[in-house]
C-alpha cells in the first residue's frame, strides 16, 4: 500500500493485485499439491519504483535476474485435491503481464511419486486491488498424473 497527500487528507492505496489458482481432482484424495510457482518474462519482485504522480501508484520492479521473475507459495503441510476446488492466491503487481507460467509441484498419493504440471498463459489482465481469476487451468484425468488444460 501507498499513500501521498497535499492536504490534510492521506488516503492509501493498493497498488497490487492477486492471482487466484484453482484446482481440484477428478480422482478424489489422490494428488497433493506442496507448491505454486507464478512466473514471467518480467519482474514480480526486487528492486522497484512506485509512481505516485498518478492518482493510482504503480509499481514497477526493474530487478532482471530469473529470481525476481517469479514468486512461489510454498505449502508447510501438502493439500490433498478434491472434486471441490481449492483456490490459491499470489500477490503481483498490478499491470498486463505477456505471459504467466504456473508450475505447481505435488505427489500422486496412489503411486507415491513427485509431479510437475505447467501452463502458460498470455496476456493476464492484473488490475490494481482485485483478484485475477485465472481459468480453472488443472484438472487431474488419470492416476498417472497426467494433467490438462481447462482454458
Amino acid at each position: 500500500m501507498t499513500g501521498k497527500s497535499s492536504n490534510t487528507n492521506f488516503p492509501f492505496k493498493n497498488a497490487n493485485a492477486l492471482v487466484r489458482v484453482e484446482l481440484s481432482s477428478v480422482v478424489p484424495g489422490s494428488y497433493s499439491i506442496s507448491s505454486i510457482t507464478l512466473s514471467s518474462t518480467e519482474a514480480l519482485n526486487g528492486p522497484g519504483v512506485i509512481d505516485l504522480s498518478v492518482d493510482d501508484p504503480i509499481v514497477t520492479f526493474t530487478g532482471t535476474e530469473d529470481a525476481h521473475k517469479s514468486n512461489t507459495l510454498r505449502i508447510t503441510e501438502p493439500i490433498l485435491l478434491e472434486e471441490e476446488p481449492v483456490y490459491f492466491y499470489i500477490l503481483v503487481p498490478a499491470k498486463t503481464y505477456s505471459d504467466f507460467t504456473i508450475t505447481i509441484n505435488g505427489m500422486n498419493e496412489m503411486e507415491g511419486t513427485p509431479l510437475s504440471w505447467t501452463k502458460t498463459l498470455n496476456n493476464v489482465n492484473c488490475l490494481r486491488s482485485k483478484i485475477t481469476y485465472l481459468p480453472k487451468i488443472f484438472e487431474a484425468v488419470d492416476f498417472s498424473g497426467s494433467l490438462e488444460g481447462t482454458n
